[in-house]
């Protein structure tokens, strides 16, 4: 339990603790062979209990690529806004995360990001995550699948969107 030491000697407690928490399983085999960025589809809402609230997203998603290693760029949209995005000045600042490289069409990569948002409002937002499998070149990602040479012998996984309210 964090304490806070006010300025008149007393203390307060209940800032930093979780308000909520949101999980929603994903288990949809998805495709995204696409060079631009396509939805994955883990999304998940979250009504804040306050402005001040903060939500810390975590997005886990299982994947395989279709040959050779790749590295799949994401992003996090809070409702239509893409938040997280670098202010570094040089290259491309579109991705929130460079994800690791996904190396084999039959070992599935779990891959985890985590970010702290402030929607500062109280109405429900949604939070979604987006993949490029590999902007250089065509490049296929399965979601939730990994590719075993058929679809008959497909071994399938799941992702999950966590979504936890911060009080503040």
């Amino acid at each position: 339990m964090a304490l806070i030491k006010l300025n008149n000697n007393s203390i307060s407690t209940g800032f930093g603790k979780v308000g909520q928490v949101v999980i929603q399983h994903f288990d949809t085999v998805t495709t995204v062979a696409s060079q631009a960025f396509a939805d994955t589809g883990l999304t998940a809402n979250i009504t804040p209990s306050a402005t001040s609230s903060k939500v810390l997203i975590t997005f886990t998603i299982s994947a395989s690529n279709q040959s050779g290693t790749i590295y799949p760029a994401y992003k996090i949209f809070r409702d239509s806004t893409e938040i997280g995005t670098s202010t570094t000045s040089g290259g491309t600042n579109t991705s929130v995360f460079a994800g690791g490289s996904i190396n084999s069409q039959y070992h599935p990569q779990n891959i985890s990001m985590t970010f702290m948002d402030s929607p500062s409002t109280t109405n429900q937002v949604t939070y979604k995550l987006q993949l490029s499998p590999q902007r250089s070149s065509s490049k296929t990602v399965k979601i939730n699948a990994v590719f075993t040479g058929g679809d008959n012998n497909q071994l399938n996984t799941t992702s999950n969107t966590t979504l936890m309210e911060i009080l503040a």
